[in-house]
Parts: structure tokens; sequence; C-alpha cells
């Protein structure tokens, strides 16, 4: 049992000590929800404590979580990415942004998936700029020369047309479009990607399609 000092103590703080009650509370209140939790979590390495921890502002707390999941973060982006620089760059982003947003994560127990989508939606956005990057390159120099003068400009025109209908897509429709029609993802593994239901995986698929059919019409 935790020993609590014997002055009375707010209604507020009588259960458990979390990082939430530490979080929403303030001043007094604050400081002593934060001690308590700290003095149960400084015996417990789960990721929820760490986490929660971290959460508050622990860095050294944020250091474990990093030291138990850097490499699993590495070998996702890896694996997508299949560039160790990338890579390398995805996980140092991903990183700072979970202990930036630590605070806002609600189930502090799944912060090792919740680092991961990061790193999924990192990989994702820069697999997007190499695609968008290559187009570009493709319709610049590799069209095969038909005789036409404008063949290159066209090409070069319906390459930007493309990553515009692209960048207007809202954000989960990109995204499982992307997974879908670049990385060859099932409808599965992108609901697992991200922690979507697949029914909404294929309605955001299907959107998108519909959308980029509409906005690359007048280019068939």
């Amino acid at each position: 049992m935790l020993a609590i000092d014997a002055a009375p103590q707010l209604p507020e703080l009588q259960d458990a000590p979390t990082a939430s009650t530490a979080r929403v509370a303030t001043g007094s209140q604050r400081a002593r929800a934060l001690s308590q939790f700290k003095s149960v979590a400084a015996a417990d390495d789960s990721d929820e404590c760490l986490a929660g921890l971290a959460s508050l502002g622990d860095a050294h707390a944020f250091d474990l979580l990093v030291q138990r999941y850097r490499t699993l973060m590495y070998v996702c982006a890896r694996r997508r990415l299949g560039s160790d620089a990338e890579a390398d760059d995805v996980v140092q982003e991903a990183l700072a942004h979970a202990w930036t947003k630590l605070s806002t994560l609600k189930d502090l127990a799944a912060v090792r998936s919740w680092m991961l989508r990061i790193v999924a939606s990192r990989s994702v956005d820069v697999l997007r700029r190499r695609r968008e990057h290559a187009s570009v390159e493709e319709a610049e120099f590799a069209a095969p020369d038909d005789g036409s003068p404008t063949t290159n400009a066209q090409l070069a025109l319906l390459s930007a047309a493309l990553h515009i209908a692209l960048s207007n897509l809202p954000e989960p429709q990109r995204r499982c479009w992307v997974l879908r029609e670049l990385e060859s993802l099932s409808y599965q593994e992108i609901a697992d990607e991200l922690e979507l239901p697949v029914s909404t995986v294929r309605g955001a698929i299907a959107r998108a399609r519909k959308a980029l059919a509409v906005a690359m019409a007048e280019w068939r």
C-alpha cells in the first residue's frame, strides 16, 4: 500500500493517483497528484506508467520508452521506405512528435501502438513526396519522344494536376488511397495500420477514387 500523508486529501485525489489526475489538477492539487503518481509509478515500468510520467514532462521515462520501442519503430519505417536514411529521419520526427503530444494521449497503455501510428503516418508522407517527385521527373525526363514538342509539357501538367488532386483529398482518404494504390496493402492491412474499421477504409478509398476521377476527368 502507498503511504499517504496524514493531512486530509481533496476529494479528487482520494482515488489511486494517475497521470490524468495530475494533468487536470492545478496548483497544490497538481503538485500533490504528481508526487503521488510518481511514487506509485517509480516501481512500475509498464508502458502505461512510463507514458504517464513522460506526459508530465519526465524525460527519463520518455527515454525508457524510446529504448524500448526505437528499434521496432525503425524496422516499421525501414520496411515501408526501403531506405536506412529515410527510416532514421522518420523515427527522429516521430519521437519528437511523440514527446510534444504525449499529454494528449488518452489511453496511456496504448502508447506503443500510438508511436507506431506516428511512424506509419510519417512514412506515408515520405512515400507521397517521393512519388510526387518521381512523377515529375518521369514527366520531364523519362517520357518517350513521339516527335511532339508538347508531350513533356502535357505530362508535366498531368502530373501537377494529380498532385493537386491528391493534396485536396481529406487526410484519411489520402492515406488510405496511398497505402492501397502505392503500397498495395490489403484493406485489412490498411485497417490494422491506421486502426480503422475495414468498412471505413473501403469507404475512404472509394471516395478518394471518385474524387480523383472527377478531378482528373479532363485528362482522360
